[in-house]
């Protein structure tokens, strides 16, 4: 109907790009540039979309175009952020630090700060490829969500050192972030084969629960099953995020919301002062935890509170704890902490629980 109007391009080229779809975006674009050539806005936008196509030589030209001629409504920090981002995927790694410098003069972010890192980590490498620093820059490279190149560098320090647990949950980490859950798996297993961390444990089930969510029909269950899994790995918000979509699928089931505030009890318990925060709402979560099977957020919660002094005469504490360790078969530190229960309260038949656990020690 109205083939030569510039803000219905641009505003289709907005839509196309939030849809991810920034072959249809930059159609859009280059015909709102072919009516308007000086539109900063539209060379903002298609700056961007060559910058997400990976065109990095001409999306550095365009933003170079909207820097030059600047506008209220242009995020100078991001154009200067994807600028460096530009360079030093064209391997200017002195005109990336130009540039992310001046992103962060205009506005401190964590993004850039993390992209600067990434920078230094990088001259680290060039300087003394090791297994420290290769493991450093696949990390600086994962902080700012490059997981491919994350992989590759682990991997490499995998090879100068292979019996390291560490890097074995790194390289889990990475396959884990690009969808390899096969991949994941096995290098999971392999950190934990070198060292019992529930950390790692955690992550291994969260990686067969992503796996499952993976095939056939997203369902309540699978949401509940994933946020539990979220959780116990400390990823409250993804969680949340899955506990909430469970809702979706089952709006009947009113004890999903058990989990929900589960989550906000525990960030409840995060941002308080650890000198001053209630001892019996903590004692609640970590019971709530219990009492939902999420052994590893219960572990999690004892190993952060146990030095705190209410804790070390509460025998309570010592039962939760010593039968969460138990169902995540670490026996021997389970039996441990029942033993300190049982000092505490010889009369709350703690001494069934030392038995029995302990058989599965001794087996």
């Amino acid at each position: 109907m109205d083939t030569d109007n510039v803000s219905i391009y641009y505003n289709m080229t907005r839509a196309y790009y939030e849809l991810d779809n920034y072959d249809e975006a930059f159609a859009s674009v280059t015909h709102a540039l072919d009516l308007e050539p000086e539109s900063i806005k539209c060379l903002s936008y298609r700056a961007d979309i060559l910058f997400n196509k990976e065109e990095y030589d001409l999306a550095y030209k365009d933003y170079e175009k909207v820097l030059s001629n600047p506008i209220k409504s242009t995020n100078l920090g991001i154009a200067y952020y994807r600028e460096a981002v530009c360079l030093f995927r064209l391997g200017d790694l002195s005109g990336s630090k130009i540039k992310i410098e001046k992103a962060i003069t205009i506005k401190d972010d964590d993004d850039y700060r993390d992209f600067l890192d990434l920078l230094h980590k990088y001259e680290e490498v060039k300087r003394e490829k090791s297994v420290t620093t290769l493991n450093l820059l696949g990390n600086a490279y994962g902080n700012v969500g490059w997981y491919k190149d994350a992989l590759k560098n682990h991997l490499k320090a995998l090879e100068l050192l292979v019996d390291n647990d560490v890097l074995n949950f790194n390289v889990a980490f990475d396959y884990y972030k690009l969808a390899d859950y096969d991949n994941a798996k096995k290098y999971i297993n392999y950190a934990i084969k070198l060292s019992y961390n529930p950390d790692y444990i955690a992550f291994k089930k969260l990686i067969i629960v992503r796996k499952k969510k993976e095939t056939g029909e997203d369902s309540a269950q699978k949401e509940i099953a994933l946020g539990k899994a979220y959780y116990d790995y400390g990823w409250t918000e993804n969680a949340i995020d899955s506990f909430r979509r469970a809702i979706e699928y089952d709006p009947e089931d009113v004890t999903i919301n058990d989990y929900i505030n589960i989550c906000e009890m525990k960030k409840y318990c995060d941002h308080s002062d650890y000198e001053s925060c209630d001892a019996q709402e903590i004692m609640d979560l970590i019971m709530a935890l219990y009492k939902k099977e999420m052994y590893y957020g219960c572990v999690n919660e004892c190993e952060k509170y146990i030095e705190k002094e209410e804790f070390q005469t509460k025998d309570k504490f010592y039962h939760y704890y010593g039968c969460a360790l138990c169902h995540i078969e670490n026996y021997e530190k389970g039996v441990e902490m029942l033993k300190m229960a049982y000092q505490l309260n010889p009369d709350e038949g703690y001494l069934e629980l030392i038995t029995k656990y302990s058989e599965y020690l001794d087996n």
